[in-house]
């Protein structure tokens, strides 16, 4: 078996107004800009969206902490919003030993040195049970869109927003029929999305993520440390810790990119009942 046409990684990819005249705390708020109480949350959420970023290429460390096992893989990814992801592992010495692709909601995996290659659904258990180092119990939209720095998009209808300000943070809940679905956090001084809290049927907190140290050079700028919590099905905790380096942005990939192909003379593994 031979895996040369994988052995080169995607090096390629990177207030409130014042209230009285004596009050100093209260009118340093005010220099921030725009009277808090006149603030829309829809304004807020606009400030942080990405219209003109659709694909990200990048190298990134991750560090996964999952129970007692921690570990961590340096990989090259190109990820692409709603569902699209490329990742080849990159080893300290020797060939590429791990490749994932995501396209049209199959999930590949291919372990060259074992001769292993998975086809499944790309769903939050098959990436579980296959890619260790995302082990997220993530969508993988929901995925992509923390690994993008952005939160989630919401597919509830009738979603309300809801502004208030904790700290030097604006808070935006997203909330449908009662029930909060998101809470993210904006940093008002800079109009960083700084954090996000999804939440499940029940009201209790799926996952939240963490955003920080910041790329500026684009705008909007985009975290180069992404810190995910969550819980996946074997109920521990489960934190990823993704840290960006020499990132890329595109407009436009080809789709092939996103879609490995089955070695020749290795019989693929089919991860569900049904091939995808």
């Amino acid at each position: 078996m031979s895996s040369k046409k994988y052995s080169h990684p995607l090096l390629g990819l990177s207030l409130m107004a014042s209230l009285c005249a004596c009050s100093p705390t209260k009118a340093a708020l005010d220099d921030r800009g725009p009277a808090i109480h006149t603030m829309r949350p829809e304004t807020v959420l606009e400030k942080i969206t990405r219209p003109d970023r659709n694909i990200l290429k990048a190298m990134a460390n991750i560090e996964v902490h999952h129970g007692s096992s921690r570990y961590s893989t340096k990989a090259a990814i190109i990820i692409k919003r709603p569902s699209f992801m490329r990742v080849e592992a990159i080893p300290v010495i020797g060939p590429v030993n791990f490749f994932l692709s995501v396209h049209e909601d199959v999930l590949k995996i291919f372990f060259p040195q074992k001769g292993t290659f998975y086809i499944g659904k790309a769903t939050p258990e098959n990436l579980v049970n296959t890619a260790n180092f995302f082990p997220s119990g993530l969508r993988i939209e929901d995925l992509l869109s923390v690994m993008f720095g952005t939160h989630p998009r919401v597919s509830e209808k009738n979603v309300s927003l809801e502004g208030s300000l904790e700290g030097r943070l604006y808070r935006v809940d997203m909330i449908a029929e009662g029930r909060r679905l998101q809470s993210v956090w904006v940093d008002l001084s800079t109009h960083h999305l700084v954090e996000i809290r999804v939440f499940n049927d029940r009201g209790s907190t799926s996952y939240t993520a963490r955003f920080e140290e910041f790329d500026t050079s684009g705008s909007p700028a985009i975290p180069l440390k992404v810190t995910l919590v969550s819980k996946i099905a074997d109920n521990h905790p489960s934190k990823v810790i993704i840290r960006y380096s020499d990132i890329q942005f595109a407009t436009d990939i080809e789709a092939f990119t996103f879609d490995l192909q089955v070695p020749p003379g290795i019989e693929p593994v089919y991860l569900d009942r049904e091939k995808p």
